[in-house]
C-alpha cells in the first residue's frame, strides 16, 4: 500500500520539507495515473486482448494500481 510514510525522508532541516512531500506524492500519483491509463488502453482494445497472454494478470495489476491511486487521493485530500 502506498502511503506518505513510505516516501518520508528524515531531513527536518529543510524549510520546504512539507511542500516537498506533497509534490513528491503528486508526482507519484501522476505516474500511477499514467500507467493505469496505458493498461486501460491495452485492456480496452479487443485485438490486443486476443493476442496478449496473461490478460487476467494485467486486470489484477490494474485493480491494485487503482486501489493505490485511491489511497494516494485520500492522503492528498488530508
Amino acid at each position: 500500500m502506498l502511503s506518505r510514510e513510505n516516501f518520508r525522508i528524515n531531513n527536518s532541516g529543510m524549510s520546504n520539507f512539507g511542500s516537498s512531500l506533497i509534490l513528491y506524492d503528486e508526482i507519484i500519483f501522476s505516474l500511477i495515473q499514467r500507467f493505469i491509463a496505458h493498461i486501460e488502453i491495452i485492456l480496452n482494445t479487443k485485438e490486443l486482448r486476443k493476442e496478449l497472454n496473461g490478460v487476467e494478470n494485467l486486470e489484477t495489476h490494474l485493480a491494485t494500481l487503482k486501489l493505490q491511486r485511491d489511497n494516494i487521493i485520500k492522503i492528498l485530500d488530508k
